[in-house]
Parts: structure tokens; sequence; C-alpha cells
């Protein structure tokens, strides 16, 4: 719409040159007889009186067109911070994405967070390579490094606990997407893959959404604060539903179950 709008205004320059000149001309051919009369005092009050009146509106001509110029500059400038602004974001997502490899807990949950608030605050260009990459660490998360003992030989190898911090905080970024998120991935026929995943005992926040996450073959065995409803949202190949051991509606207490119809997949 900006774009037309200067389009416009540049191609107005030339008409109001075009429309002065005519009118220049017009009054040359009216006042032609004035300028032809004897009487040197008349003829060059004429002139005076037309050079006075061309002065202003050639005037008024180069100030619309430095009007036009400086509006230039200012596109050219909005479209240079543009391109430094996509810059900066491409390389904070690498970053991220790189640091979400990290042996280090906290290093992954810092990065999870810049990742999450990417998705949110720039939708259209993040939603969905953010939950793609969500997606794809759930499924393979980082391999679980047992802690050093104290005289830094490696201890006696522990269990990751479950469900493992990052993933539980993965987990509420993906089941809180914001309707603008959900809207680019149903216009993107994109389907969140969580096929297989590990998610016991995750814990859902009470806003939680998982419309279009494929579970199929999930493992939700005691997962806390899911609804009977909010699983229903959720997709699944035929024959192969997630796994509810154990899970219960945070609401009735009943159990979970798989009632959806199977999705069929190609």
């Amino acid at each position: 719409m900006a774009s037309q709008q200067l389009s416009s205004r540049r191609c107005l320059a030339p008409l109001l040159a075009a429309g002065l000149a005519v009118i220049c001309l017009a009054l040359t051919v009216r006042y032609w007889d004035w300028l032809t009369e004897d009487g040197e005092e008349i003829r060059s009050v004429v002139i005076r009186n037309s050079i006075l009146v061309a002065g202003a509106l050639v005037t008024f001509v180069l100030a619309i067109w430095r009007s036009l110029i400086a509006e230039r500059q200012l596109e050219i400038a909005r479209e240079q911070s543009g391109t430094a602004q996509r810059s900066h974001l491409e390389g904070r997502y690498q970053n991220a994405a790189e640091m979400l490899h990290s042996n280090v807990l906290s290093i992954r949950l810092g990065a999870i967070h810049v990742l999450d608030q990417m998705a949110r605050d720039h939708p259209d260009d993040f939603h969905i390579q953010v939950m793609r990459l969500f997606a794809a660490f759930v499924r393979h998360p980082v391999e679980y490094v047992a802690p050093l003992a104290s005289d830094g030989s490696e201890g006696g190898v522990k269990p990751p606990p479950s469900p493992r911090e990052d993933i539980q905080v993965i987990m509420v970024s993906v089941g809180g997407r914001t309707a603008k998120g959900r809207e680019l991935e149903r216009h993107g026929n994109y389907v969140l893959d969580l096929r297989g995943a590990d998610l016991r005992r995750v814990w859902f926040p009470r806003d939680t959404c998982l419309e279009g996450i494929r579970l199929s073959g999930a493992r939700l065995s005691g997962v806390d604060g899911l609804t009977q409803g909010q699983l229903d949202e959720a997709l699944a190949e035929p024959g192969v539903p997630p796994i509810l051991e154990g899970a219960c509606d945070c609401e009735t207490k009943s159990p979970l179950e798989w009632r959806r119809q199977p999705i069929p997949w190609d």
C-alpha cells in the first residue's frame, strides 16, 4: 500500500509540471497583446509579473520534488532497517538452535525461552520453524549426561528425571501456542509431529491446546493437567493411539481415553 502511494506521488510531479506549463502557455496567449503593445512601462510590468508567477510555480514544483526525494530516502532507510532486523533475528534463531543441543541444562532452557519468544513476537517468520525444532527435540532429546563426582570422575549413572525439565518447558510452549500460530499451521498444512515422544508425567497448563498435534504412539502415562476435551483435539494414525496408562482427566478424574477417529496419513 505504501509503495503504491509513493508511486502515485511520483507521478504527481510530472503532471503538475505539465499542468503549470499549460497554464503558463495559456497566460502567454491571453496576454500576448499586452506584451506586444506599445509602451515600455506596460510591457515591463507584465513581464515582471509573469516572471514572478513563473518563479513561484517553479519553486512549488521543486518543493514537491524535494518532498518526493525525501520520502524515497526514508523508504530506502526503512528497507535497510528491515533487512538489518531480519538478519539480526536470523542470527538469534541460529544461535538459540545451536544452544538447544548443549549438554548444559541451563543453556538449553535459555535457548527454549529465546525461541518461544521469537515464535510469539514474529509468528509469520518463526512460529512454524520453532515448532518444528521443538518437536524434533522432544522426539529426540539431547542425551542425558550423568554428573561428575566430587573427585572429578564420572559418578553413578542416574536415570533422567521424568519429565525432563527441558521437555516440560517445551511442552508448555507447544501447548500454549497462540491463536495466530495455530492459524499459520492450518494455512501452511503443518502438523506438529510428536509421534513416539516420551511425555510421561508431563504437566500441562489449564489453557493447553493440542489442536492438530500428532501424538501417534506418544507415551502420555501419568500426565497431569489434561482434560478429555483437550486430548480429543489431538491427532493419531489408525491403530497407533497415544499410550494413556495412568492418565486421568484433571477435572473429572476419569481415565483419559483415545476417542478421536483415526486420521489417515499418506
